[in-house]
């Protein structure tokens, strides 16, 4: 994942191009921003202020990554947490505004036929009286590829199931078999875990957490085909081998939880052991991208407030076996952003 300003030059693109020409990932995820103006950031959009500006990114993501593959553009995560830059609480409460704003944006590459991207609409996981549900704010089928979620146990510990199917809040919201029903492949766009020791005494280990995230991937959350861990240690320390002091919970264990995860070839698509097609770079017309799950390792976040991993400041043709799809990689998230997020 790499977080973009405003004004996207083809050097801002650089590590996305590496990622998918030498490394090559199955996709990138771009995070758009604009800067700390919420009051005006999604009208603007809407009514052509930004289009420049928007033509360019275009432009950008055409020439430079268009031979290798899938790019995944995440316009305004999680804009219903009313923290958000992008939240309708700016103004007026209109979710008619956002989805006007998020068709013209998209609207946008399609006049200059970038043809390698797919829309990732990504909200946050809805809990507490700072988030809303998402729902009103589907922009249409048309102009969503993948339906995403940011999801972080950040006081209670939690499964991947969990995170995925309760809001943690009283509106006891369900994003998982609410958005099932869409047609869609669904990707966590973002999702940690913490040392054990950070939820309490008896709090399961991430080694745990591992490996009851791939038993629910493959039995209970098969319309998940992607995942995209924070590996970032901004604000809350999610990195893989976060020092940990619960025992059989060290650093070193909890690595190699995860990376025996990513091997498994229920989820490695990329694995020839596993008889996997080899990857090669090439522009997919498929409906949607190859099953896959990046890492980020983000320095720092484009912001102006906090968001919810914020630092402070139809089933794919890979095959029935291949359903939920994380990679052994790392990505370095590239930050090329003005900005840091508040913690909220």
């Amino acid at each position: 994942m790499y977080y973009l300003p405003t004004h996207v030059t083809i050097g801002n693109i650089a590590g996305a191009h590496w990622s998918l020409a030498t490394d090559h990932v199955p996709f990138v995820i771009l995070s758009w921003s604009t800067g700390n103006n919420p009051d005006t950031i999604i009208p603007g959009i809407a009514a052509g202020k930004y289009d420049s500006e928007i033509t360019r990114f275009a432009n950008a993501v055409k020439s430079q990554l268009s031979p290798y593959g899938h790019t995944l553009i995440r316009p305004f995560w999680e804009f219903n947490f009313t923290g958000s830059e992008w939240n309708d609480i700016h103004y007026g409460n209109r979710s008619t505004v956002f989805i006007a704003a998020w068709r013209h944006f998209v609207n946008i590459f399609r006049a200059h036929h970038v043809e390698n991207v797919k829309w990732l609409w990504n909200p946050i996981r809805v809990g507490g009286s700072q988030a809303q549900d998402p729902v009103p704010y589907y922009p249409g089928s048309s102009y969503v590829d993948w339906i995403g979620i940011d999801a972080y146990p950040k006081h209670k510990w939690l499964t991947l199931q969990q995170l995925a199917t309760t809001s943690g809040g009283s509106s006891n919201f369900d994003w998982y078999h609410t958005f099932s029903r869409y047609g869609k492949p669904l990707m966590f766009g973002e999702v940690g875990i913490l040392p054990a020791s950070f939820y309490g005494s008896g709090a399961p280990t991430r080694a745990t957490w591992w490996k009851d995230a791939l038993n629910e991937l493959r039995h209970s959350l098969t319309r998940v085909k992607a995942i995209e861990y924070f590996d970032s240690d901004t604000a809350y320390d999610w990195r893989y081998d976060a020092p940990g002091k619960s025992r059989g919970d060290s650093g070193v264990a909890a690595l190699e939880a995860a990376r025996g995860v990513t091997r498994s070839c229920y989820l490695n698509v990329q694995s020839r052991a596993c008889r996997h097609p080899a990857p090669h770079p090439s522009v997919s017309r498929e409906s949607s991208p190859p099953l896959s799950s990046a890492t980020a390792r983000p320095s720092a976040r484009p912001s102006s407030s906090p968001h919810v991993s914020s630092p402070a400041a139809g089933p794919s043709p890979l095959g029935a076996a291949a359903i939920a799809g994380v990679v052994a990689l790392v990505v370095v998230g590239t930050v090329l952003a003005y900005r840091r997020f508040r913690r909220r």
